[in-house]
């Protein structure tokens, strides 16, 4: 498989393909969040002293925000655990709170309402990021195509021989079964 990442900031979304063999949906989350913290740690370090300022962020991976908030380093994804627990500490240290807020994707959970920020707002910005990584996988998707198609037809064909053999098989166990 494939997979993308992409970040919404108000009217501006920034998305791209992940790099290497993890592909998961998790390694998404885990890699847009990874960047965005290191993009506030960035920005945070270049403005000059605020008052205590506080960024929500809205997150539709429940496990990328544990990744975050975990206290002992994961047996998986250790780079990026090291990359967002170092930018915490720069923020913080700029005295910038940063809240990860799990807001529900593709308008699951209507009824749902967040510990903090404006819940429609949150809704908007995911729909925007999911939807930039849709954008972003389609010319890729479109390339792989023809080999998705051969891939599903063999796929297909050897499930349906598999099945024959074990019809086969049965047939053969069944003459060959002592008759009492």
């Amino acid at each position: 498989g494939i997979a993308a990442w992409a970040i919404a900031w108000d009217k501006h979304v920034f998305a791209d393909l992940i790099q290497g063999e993890d592909q998961t949906p998790y390694a998404a989350e885990v890699v847009a969040l990874t960047t965005l913290y290191q993009a506030l740690a960035t920005a945070a370090e270049t403005l000059s002293p605020q008052p205590a300022l506080t960024c929500i962020i809205a997150v539709d991976c429940t496990s990328a925000i544990h990744l975050a908030h975990q206290d002992y380093p994961p047996d998986q994804y250790f780079q990026f655990y090291n990359s967002i627990q170092r930018s915490q500490q720069r923020l913080r240290h700029q005295g910038l709170q940063v809240y990860l807020e799990w807001t529900p994707s593709h308008d699951k959970r209507p009824d749902w309402s967040p510990r903090r920020g404006n819940p429609t707002l949150l809704r908007q910005l995911n729909a925007q990021a999911d939807a930039a990584a849709t954008r972003c996988l389609q010319p890729t998707l479109y390339r792989l195509a023809p080999w998705l198609l051969q891939h599903a037809r063999a796929t297909a064909w050897a499930q349906t021989t598999l099945q024959w053999a074990q019809h086969v098989a049965r047939r053969f166990d069944a003459f060959l079964a002592p008759t009492s």
